[in-house]
């Protein structure tokens, strides 16, 4: 009489699991379409947040709206939703960067001494180390500078170091 109810347990049991194991897989399947869905709207609302030629601050902002709008959209949060918001960034990066069939639109971070952006693209401040060479920078600013008396009035570029200015 044991073995039989112990049997009975058993596929009471294999029926539980079946049923989690099947329940698992549905709602799965549910996250992975609801994401796959969230994937291209976040896109979206990057661009819709971006101009032309953008900084990192812009990114970084642009960015966090497109990830908020990914969460609420997928709804959900385990280990699927992560890989497809990381999959959004890594979209949303190479939009910034220029990979790929997108245009280069990373603008150089550098602010001259002034307080103004430069607005270059990132690419044409750098040195052949591949570091940022403030000597290239450009805000589209220009001081006059007069003579004491006011006869001779010269314009200079926006100064983003020291050595320049």
């Amino acid at each position: 009489k044991k073995t039989s109810e112990s049997r009975a347990n058993n596929n009471v049991q294999r029926e539980n699991f079946a049923n989690i194991d099947f329940a698992t897989k549905l709602e799965d399947k549910f996250v992975k379409l609801r994401c796959e869905a969230a994937v291209p709207v976040a896109l979206e609302t990057y661009r819709s947040c971006i101009p032309a030629l953008y900084n990192s601050r812009v990114h970084k902002s642009a960015l966090e709206e497109s990830v908020k709008q990914f969460r609420m959209l997928s709804v959900g949060q385990g280990t699927i939703c992560k890989r497809y918001e990381s999959r959004v960034i890594e979209q949303c990066g190479k939009i910034w960067q220029g990979q790929g069939t997108h245009k280069d639109r990373r603008l150089c971070d550098n602010v001259s001494l002034t307080g103004f952006p430069c607005k270059l693209l990132r690419r044409e401040c750098l040195d052949r180390d591949g570091k940022t060479d403030p000597s290239k920078c450009r805000s589209g600013v220009l001081h006059k500078l007069a003579c004491s008396c006011g006869k001779n009035i010269i314009e200079r570029s926006d100064p983003f170091d020291e050595a320049t200015a």
